[in-house]
């Protein structure tokens, strides 16, 4: 891989609740361990999530997003944070993108839910990556959720323009830089606050191939139901009402045709 041994080897950060480590947290750091070869990355580190107890959340969260918290306000769309725990999440990520600033080198941020398959092809793609982008501000999508998996093999990484979910991503200190820059506070989702970045700021990201394959999410962030979004809601009553009217319509016009042919009939 020409290039890419020049570049300082990333360390990991593994992001968990310090109550959870035991059942979580350890398991995953034992998977990296395992996974991942010595040669590929620096220090497998473990980094207690922040949690609420840590932080005011008016005091780090924008106005808007501190209305629904609290409940004074409706969650509009995904982006919205509906619990302190999210904000923890998004301060724990912002937390790790200062650790990756000021040491000057790459690292990889993962959470504690992932498992990725091929780890160590994964990273390869992502120092490659890193190795032919002359800005060295960029972002590498390790594992996200809500994706369709295809099969992950060693190749160039693909851009995109958007993605959902942090469970596994390689920052650069330059695109770290850049995150932090623009979060003095959090406004959203951490992950749709990364995916803002694409186009707000011209953060470059890729994604290595078949990154979209995190199907199980066993989050610890307590993510209300799809229905408490107002835009979610809306749609849903939308398609409710499109069948009935649908099925209004058809038995409408099956009541016409019967009504047509008993007429005939009776003639």
């Amino acid at each position: 891989m020409p290039g890419a041994l020049e570049l300082p080897l990333p360390d990991v950060a593994v992001i968990c609740l310090a109550s959870a480590w035991a059942r979580r947290g350890a398991h995953t750091m034992a998977y990296l361990e395992r996974e991942l070869p010595l040669d590929q990355v620096g220090a497998i580190m473990r980094f207690n999530a922040v949690v609420p107890a840590d932080f005011d959340v008016s005091e780090v969260a924008s106005a808007a997003q501190v209305a629904i918290i609290r409940g004074r306000a409706p969650r509009l769309s995904h982006a919205d944070m509906s619990k302190p725990q999210q904000v923890g999440c998004y301060m724990s990520h912002k937390a790790l993108w200062q650790v990756c600033a000021d040491s000057g080198r790459p690292l990889i941020v993962v959470e504690d839910d992932v498992r990725p398959s091929r780890l160590a092809d994964r990273v390869t793609s992502a120092r490659l990556r890193h190795s032919m982008y002359a800005a060295d501000a960029a972002l590498v999508v390790l594992m996200q959720c809500c994706g369709l998996a295809s099969a992950v093999h060693v190749g160039p990484c693909t851009p995109v323009q958007q993605f959902v979910g942090a469970g596994m991503y390689y920052v650069t200190p330059a695109a770290a830089r850049l995150l932090l820059r623009h979060s003095c506070v959090a406004t959203m989702h951490v992950d749709w606050y990364m995916s803002t970045c694409i186009r707000a700021y011209d953060l470059p990201v890729f994604a290595v191939p078949g990154a979209g394959d995190q199907f199980s999410l066993d989050s610890t962030l307590a993510h209300s139901a799809l229905w408490d979004i107002v835009t979610e809601r809306q749609k849903c009553m939308v398609i409710v009402a499109s069948v009935l009217a649908c099925v209004f319509l058809m038995w409408a016009v099956a009541v016409t045709v019967y009504a047509g042919v008993r007429g005939k009939m009776r003639r």
